[in-house]
């Protein structure tokens, strides 16, 4: 890694956007000047009122340190870099803040271009006082956004830079580092002024933004709009009626779906025989239901006649009571019946957008039309635990549920996922829990397999380090031992194949034309992970398909690890914005409307050439609610906004990627 200090010329280019555009050059221009400039595979080029390289390897970055002492950015709520490529092919670069994880940004920068990449500071926790005026939100105005980060904005050490897909002479330059949008904590009079922030529609008030409406008049007319687009745009000509490629290769028909390794590539194959992506969206038709008791004073009042049948909108659940905002402003547009026709128009929606598949939680009575594939979703876990499998109950549930459920024979389920995110821990994990107690007939199987590999208790003893006298001293324990790792190891394994083993098995039982979806892994960052392996390769022998939520900017590195072979889907991914009136830009950020809708696009079509992909699933079909659903999320995240009106960059971009997928992957 080589080091250069930054000189004055540089830091002259540095500058604080502030509101209303009014910039100062200090404070960046003072933090910098302390710091040094780190680079990987770059050499240096020139040096003026930018730092320019030329990259010398396939894969290089730049890293800020900030020297001895470490930044503040906590003022404000974005870092921004402004990148040129004077390549003749496109770029992707990609800002870590801190070296966190989540703290992150990215960009596409066209050839002969300049883009701006902006990073949102995310706030590791928030004041008492913040979380008592605005609780159960994750993005509070002002700007503070929570997630997962470790680091603190007012302590910031270093920032990067990644292009990880730059080929050797491709060059570089950085024009411009700012810190933009003051950030604020509210209290006080300045809270009270802020009351309420919520208008009748379910919009920010405080916010100008693009598609902002005023009346029920504006919901109407972008409803009269939305209908002439889907006129112009009836969706691919050339898909048959599941959304398979109809123009593409004939193989063999079963009347359901299932997976091929076709060519080279692993496929599903749709019900007719046809070569299928499944290219979906999930939460179709869910809601942005928001927890209005107990936080009346954020809300304008509605405004609606005194004789308005309020079940239509609102709700009452484990002593919330819940108000979705986006059914409301159908109630509005289309009156009580507005379920109807919203079924309706989520099929055609989909149709339009080139999307083909229904993803996970979505509403059932739009599955139901049978219009469009959709996946199905059944949970043994509980939290983020799986239950004993070796409960002669476990596996009976399994079928039992299974037996309920009536996509087990519908030819427009794709196929089951079991559980969501489980926490799966290291290669000893399970085995640790078997012997804390959490499983109990787990932990008889593991007395049973111990006993069957060693000889006497006391050569356990000896492996283990332990001193039990009897098995039933063994069984009464909660401890590990130092001695006792590959016995762990073993027993993890061993615990991991029968959870999957028995919900296959009962998968073959009560609905054998259906695909096992695995289990959702959270494993965003999976390419072959020594950490993650052994459970994925564990998942992979009885999954007809593996799957992952992977929130990252990209699915190209996603494959099976070793020399396996199987089939992947994603069941989750997104990119939020904070420019359309919510306060939190999701789990990976976009930045502005164009931007994370480019970012979708490179994101489905890295997919589709991705050999091991069978899928990308988005989360989710609607912006989430300004003051948060249950657990405080509240992205800008959705296709559709708050009054039921597309977010027009995003439904461009699906409908570009779904124009040519098949045709891309088939190269």
């Amino acid at each position: 890694m080589k080091t250069f200090f930054l000189s004055i010329a540089i830091l002259l280019t540095c500058s604080i956007i502030w509101a209303g555009e009014r910039s100062d050059g200090k404070l960046l221009a003072e933090i910098l000047n302390k710091g040094t400039v780190e680079t990987y595979g770059l050499e240096k080029s020139s040096q003026g009122k930018a730092l320019h390289w030329t990259a010398t390897q396939k894969g290089a970055g730049v890293v800020f340190l900030s020297g001895k002492e470490t930044w503040d950015f906590s003022p404000f709520v974005h870092l921004v870099c402004e990148v040129q490529n004077l390549a003749d092919h496109e770029l992707f670069v990609e800002c870590h803040l801190d070296g966190d994880y989540w703290s992150t940004g990215a960009a596409y920068v066209p050839a002969k271009s300049t883009r701006k990449v902006e990073t949102l500071i995310l706030r590791k926790e928030y004041s008492k006082q913040q979380l008592e005026l605005f609780p159960k939100m994750n993005g509070l105005p002002g700007g503070a956004a929570r997630l997962w980060c470790g680091y603190r904005p007012e302590s910031i050490y270093k920032f990067s830079l990644d292009f990880p897909r730059i080929q050797p002479g491709d060059q570089v330059i950085i024009r411009n580092i700012t810190l933009a949008m003051p950030y604020k904590e509210y209290s006080g009079k300045e809270y009270e002024a802020l009351l309420p922030f919520v208008d009748e529609f379910g919009q920010y008030i405080p916010a100008r933004y693009p598609g902002k409406i005023s009346g029920v008049n504006d919901i109407i007319k972008a409803d009269k709009k939305e209908e002439l687009d889907m006129k112009k745009h009836p969706g691919n000509k050339k898909w048959d009626i599941y959304g398979g490629w109809a123009d593409g290769p004939q193989l063999t028909a079963t009347g359901h779906f299932r997976v091929e390794k076709y060519q080279g590539k692993w496929w599903l194959v749709d019900p007719l025989g046809h070569l299928f992506w499944s290219h979906g969206i999930t939460c179709v038709a869910g809601g942005d239901e928001t927890n209005i008791r107990g936080r009346e004073k954020f809300y304008r009042s509605l405004n609606l006649p005194a004789d308005v049948d309020s079940s239509l909108f609102v709700s009452e659940r484990d002593g919330r009571k819940e108000l979705s905002y986006w059914k409301l402003n159908m109630y509005r547009k289309w009156g009580a019946d507005y379920k109807t026709k919203m079924i309706d128009k989520a099929n055609r929606r989909l149709r339009s957008w080139n999307i083909n598949t229904i993803a996970n939680w979505s509403n059932e009575d739009v599955i139901r039309t049978q219009k469009t594939p959709y996946t199905a979703v059944i949970h043994t876990q509980y939290g983020h635990f799986i239950q004993d499998p070796f409960s002669p109950e476990f596996q009976k549930g399994v079928e039992k549920t299974l037996g309920h459920s009536s996509a087990a024979k519908d030819e427009w389920c794709i196929g089951y996922f079991v559980d969501n995110e489980l926490g799966w821990g290291d290669n000893t994990y399970l085995a640790t829990l078997t012997l804390q107690g959490r499983y109990p007939y787990a932990k008889e199987e593991f007395k049973n397999r111990l006993v069957e590999k060693y000889a006497s208790l006391a050569e356990l003893n000896r492996t283990w380090g332990s001193d039990f006298a009897t098995w039933d001293d063994w069984m009464k324990s909660d401890s590990c031992y130092a001695g006792a790792k590959e016995d762990l190891v073993d027993f993890t394994a061993h615990v991991a194949n029968a959870y999957f083993r028995c919900i296959k098995n009962a998968l073959k039982a009560k609905a054998p034309d259906k695909l096992y979806l695995g289990c959702r892994f959270n494993y965003g960052d999976f390419a072959g992970n020594p950490v993650q392996q052994w459970i994925v390769d564990i998942a992979s022998k009885y999954c007809d398909i593996v799957s992952f939520n992977r929130y990252t900017y990209s699915a190209y590195s996603l494959h099976p690890s070793r020399n396996l072979d199987f089939p992947m889907i994603i069941g989750e991914f997104h990119f939020g914005g904070l420019d359309r009136g919510l306060l939190h830009g999701g789990l990976r950020y976009g930045g502005n409307q164009e931007n994370r809708a480019d970012l979708y696009k490179h994101y489905v079509q890295d997919a589709v050439t991705n050999p091991y992909l069978v899928g990308t699933h988005w989360f989710q079909y609607n912006d989430q609610a300004v003051t948060g659903r249950g657990d405080g999320e509240n992205y800008q995240i959705g296709f559709i906004n708050v009054y039921d009106a597309p977010n027009w960059e995003l439904v461009r971009a699906a409908r570009s990627v779904g124009e040519t997928m098949y045709e891309l992957r088939s190269k």
